[in-house]
């Protein structure tokens, strides 16, 4: 049995699926899982070793994220499993 995460990785290498359409697809759930107005002051970036970067324009914004930190994670790593999303790390930009 192998695990769904490396099948549709190994599905998304083989049809082509790009590194710039994974981060539209990050962006995407991003945005519906932080909601507005958050979503205007944060953008995510790269998955690194697990953990998915959030740039954050403001420091309000930067502790709510941290208060939302787990229900946010969570919603992620629901909506996409595939990407392995362990941790979320924010950085004010």
């Amino acid at each position: 049995a192998k695990k769904i995460g490396s099948i549709v990785k190994a599905w998304m290498v083989q049809r082509g699926v790009s590194q710039e359409q994974r981060a539209l697809i990050t962006e995407e759930h991003w945005r519906k899982a932080v909601g507005t107005p958050l979503d205007a002051f944060t953008q995510p970036g790269n998955i690194s070793r697990g953990a998915l970067l959030i740039v954050v324009s403001d420091n309000l914004v930067l502790q709510e994220l941290h208060f939302r930190k787990v229900e946010l994670l969570q919603r992620l790593q629901h909506e996409l499993p595939e990407l392995n999303i362990k941790s979320l790390k924010f950085r004010l930009a």
